[in-house]
């Protein structure tokens, strides 16, 4: 454990150097020490083995510190391998950086030794004489060719550092890691806007449901106060057929009484003369029938002189019970209402009742006496 220790102290304890020689002193320092590293691992590896034998022993008063050390061991060796690679990955870039920094100055050196060389005056040259002038040629062609060699050199001065690397990659990823951050968040804020615009969602659609269903109860109130309206007119309209019926049979019965009252000396005629005669043959009383018959189609138009109780007789109780109860023939044919017509008025009947006789005879009611007729009449 000390010497772990005291080896983690050694790696953390190196200094970046600033040229590339002491970066290759560094890396081979570092390599040293990996190596011494990897010589304790069997002894690492050794102690473990015998700790958990008596592990699996059972017997020893200290498991737990001995199960404690194993722990804190492991630990130590895996923290220290962890420092040293990211110590290694450091030292790299360092002495890659180093390189190129000395690359840089080594072509910036050449360039300035070369620059002198361009600045130089060549029209000093024409006294020197011909070989002072091919000799400066010479030169300038070398420098070319030495350019042309150092191309590559300049070209590799393009490149990105392992350190540049590494930093365009750090930044990348803490790029991603801001936007997986961004839109976590921005999920988050989605789901706590939606869990606090739910309730209004649900209160807009229960009032959306409220207001349809309050439309179809005021559709279905006015659907049905459209059909108590039509309805309560078809009521009227029977009601006031009823009425009119009512009031029309009411009108033919009192109209029919009438008739009845008016026939009824007639009737008491004809039968005072059949009494006062039995030698009158059968076909005298189909006349006298005949004639209480023209004589009742021939009152068909009556004058109203005003209201009046009638009052049937006891013989034709039978016959005022069927005129105050028409039949629905009758009924169906007085549906038109009833026009009041005034008090001396002459109302048109309702139609002419034929007789059962076709041979036309004098009325009977111009012979006031049964002595006043003539043998003809009353024989036939």
């Amino acid at each position: 454990m000390v010497w772990a220790r005291q080896m983690h102290a050694s790696i953390t304890g190196e200094l970046l150097p600033k040229e590339v020689a002491g970066c290759e002193a560094l890396t081979a320092r570092h390599a040293e020490f990996r190596r011494e590293i990897s010589s304790k691992e069997s002894e690492k590896l050794h102690f473990i083995q015998k700790g958990e034998q008596l592990l699996s022993q059972g017997q020893n008063a200290l498991v737990n510190e001995i199960r404690s050390r194993i722990t804190t061991l492991e630990e130590v060796f895996s923290d220290l391998l962890r420092t040293w690679h990211r110590r290694q990955q450091i030292y790299e870039d360092n002495a890659d950086l180093q390189r190129w920094l000395f690359s840089a100055s080594e072509l910036e050196r050449w360039l300035t030794e070369r620059e002198q060389l361009l600045a130089k005056d060549w029209t000093g040259l024409v006294q020197d004489g011909l070989e002072a002038v091919e000799n400066q040629i010479r030169q300038f062609d070398d420098f070319l060719a030495t350019l042309d060699a150092q191309s590559p050199q300049f070209e590799a001065l393009k490149r990105l550092t392992r350190l540049e690397q590494n930093w365009e990659r750090l930044k990348g990823q803490e790029d991603r890691e801001r936007i997986v951050a961004v839109n976590a968040q921005l999920q988050q804020q989605q789901q706590q806007n939606r869990r606090e615009t739910q309730p209004i969602r649900t209160l807009e659609k229960k009032k959306m449901l409220q207001e349809k269903r309050q439309e179809r109860e005021r559709r279905k109130t006015q659907e049905i106060s459209l059909m108590g309206n039509s309805n309560g007119g078809i009521g009227r309209q029977s009601i006031t057929g009823q009425s009119i019926r009512s009031s029309t049979s009411a009108h033919s019965g009192a109209q029919m009484l009438g008739q009845l009252q008016q026939l009824e000396p007639i009737q008491s005629l004809a039968t005072t003369a059949f009494n006062s005669s039995q030698t009158l043959p059968r076909a005298r009383q189909r006349a006298a029938v005949g004639a209480t018959s023209s004589a009742s189609s021939s009152t068909s138009v009556v004058v109203v002189e005003g209201q009046q109780n009638i009052v049937p007789p006891v013989a034709s109780s039978r016959l005022s019970i069927e005129i105050l109860q028409p039949s629905s023939t009758q009924q169906q044919q007085n549906l038109t209402p009833s026009v009041p017509f005034p008090v001396g008025m002459r109302v048109p009947s309702t139609g002419r009742t034929p007789g059962f006789t076709t041979r036309r005879t004098q009325s009977i009611r111009r012979s006031r006496q049964w002595d006043d007729l003539r043998t003809v009449d009353i024989h036939g």
